[in-house]
């Protein structure tokens, strides 16, 4: 499985383990869904930068990114015209911090590709097309660069959940999802790469099983439940 290398100098540049920067961003994810304060979030966003300094490392850059594409999530799920505008800013600066990642390996296409579909929500109506195509694009180089990586096929399920049938799209998400969540959080060792993911595609797979087949969404929600009890996306189908 291709994975980000390691760096020789990564622990002067990365004294944060990434599997805590991204602990550390979930836990702030939850904390805003339970409080309604981003505060958490912030902090792990503003103390990034300082580790750094050269917007050259990859594994920083990537966890930057995931970080403000939380924030966004949290923002954009206020209606008000201020938070709105905040999830905005906070998707544009999540991709900017991606794309300064060169020679991108999987996992990165697969976080670009979510967060090009995130980003069809605030595009012009003329531009969705073009931009959930990209995000197909990105999702299937993600797949094809590592087979194992269970983001990738979130990605692409996500891709073809929010397509209009009349577009091609919700046609494959169930499979895609039921794929990512028969896969391994990872196959590496190195502790900057990420393990998110599975519950996301326990959360697509309830919401279309509630309304769909009860029975399969009573079976799925027991098992999302007993590996994510505190993810507020889950106790919603309780």
């Amino acid at each position: 499985m291709k994975r980000f290398i390691l760096l020789p100098t990564l622990a002067i540049i990365l004294p944060l383990q990434a599997r805590n920067l991204q602990t550390e961003i979930d836990s702030a994810f939850i904390h805003y869904f339970k409080t309604g304060r981003m505060e958490e979030i912030d902090r792990i966003i503003k103390a990034l930068p300082l580790e750094n300094k050269s917007s050259n490392n990859r594994y920083i850059n990537y966890w930057t990114a995931y970080a403000r594409y939380k924030k966004s999530l949290c923002a954009q799920s206020n209606p008000a015209e201020e938070f709105q505008k905040t999830a905005r800013i906070e998707l544009s600066e999540a991709l900017h911090s991606l794309n300064k990642i060169k020679n991108k390996e999987s996992e990165d296409y697969a976080l670009l590709s979510i967060l090009k579909n995130y980003s069809v929500a605030f595009a012009a109506a003329i531009k969705i097309p073009f931009v959930s195509g990209e995000a197909k694009k990105y999702a299937q180089t993600a797949i094809d660069m590592d087979p194992q990586n269970l983001r990738a096929y979130l990605a692409m399920g996500i891709r073809d959940y929010y397509t209009p049938a009349v577009y091609g799209g919700k046609t494959r998400f169930e499979e895609l999802f039921l794929k990512a969540i028969s896969l391994q959080d990872t196959y590496s060792d190195n502790p900057n790469d990420p393990t998110w993911g599975k519950n996301d595609a326990y959360y697509y797979l309830l919401d279309y099983y509630c309304s769909k087949n009860m029975e399969k969404a009573r079976l799925l929600f027991d098992e999302a439940l007993k590996l994510y009890p505190d993810d507020p996306r889950i106790l919603q189908f309780k």
